[in-house]
């Protein structure tokens, strides 16, 4: 088997998610952040024959970067890189030892559904950056839903607005810290449950994330 350059930019996404990675059996890839306030799915192109495990991800991408472009052959315990005339064994891990997702998020009711363009998400991330604010906020007032970059700690605090073009009757205040926002750039459909889960699709990449809500979110 070899991996695809699409599957090896999720692996690095996933990476930043959860050090470590359990891969089922199939074509969908699982991860959760450890203090479970993300999740990510993703389905490759790649079918995997058997489960295994994965302790450090970005050790494993390391091993796999040695290589232009390396066969992976599985075997129980172990998968070996291989290339010309270099091998490298890289032993998996047992499932107890890993933190992951038994499956993917079933969405709850949703109250309220946008799209999130590439450039508006990447405006966020590069703006959190320069005014060293934690905290967004997609807000529906007055008919249509904004997105604010803030700090909630300090009213005085530095923000940027911007308008999502998306008119909307509900009325709501739903809070996620920067840090959570792990998605890949791209645009993505976001969609909002009262139950205070995120979910972010991108149907070009095949790839969902579910992030938690802060707990000072509302909808009146």
């Amino acid at each position: 088997m070899k991996l695809s350059k699409g599957t090896i930019d999720i692996l690095k996404n996933f990476s930043s998610i959860n050090s470590n990675l359990c891969v089922k059996t199939g074509n969908t890839l699982l991860t959760m952040s450890p203090n479970k306030s993300v999740v990510a799915q993703a389905v490759v192109v790649e079918e995997f024959e058997q489960d295994f495990g994965i302790l450090n991800l970005s050790e494993f991408l390391g091993v796999f970067n040695l290589f232009k472009d390396p066969e992976l052959e599985f075997a129980e315990k172990f998968l070996t890189f291989k290339e010309s005339r270099n091998r490298i064994r890289y032993a998996f891990a047992e499932s107890e030892l890993l933190t992951y997702p038994p499956k993917g998020v079933t969405m709850p009711d949703t109250k309220v559904s946008f799209t999130l363009r590439a450039d508006d998400l990447s405006k966020i991330l590069k703006t959190s950056g320069v005014i060293g604010a934690p905290d967004i906020e997609f807000r529906g007032s007055e008919g249509h839903i904004v997105a604010v970059l803030q700090d909630v700690s300090n009213e005085y605090c530095n923000q940027l607005e911007i308008d999502l073009e998306t008119e909307t009757d509900q009325e709501f205040h739903v809070f996620l810290k920067v840090e959570n926002i792990k998605m890949l750039p791209g645009e993505y459909t976001v969609n909002i449950s009262s139950k205070r889960i995120i979910e972010f699709i991108n149907e070009e990449r095949a790839q969902k994330y579910w992030v938690a809500a802060e707990q000072n979110s509302v909808f009146k």
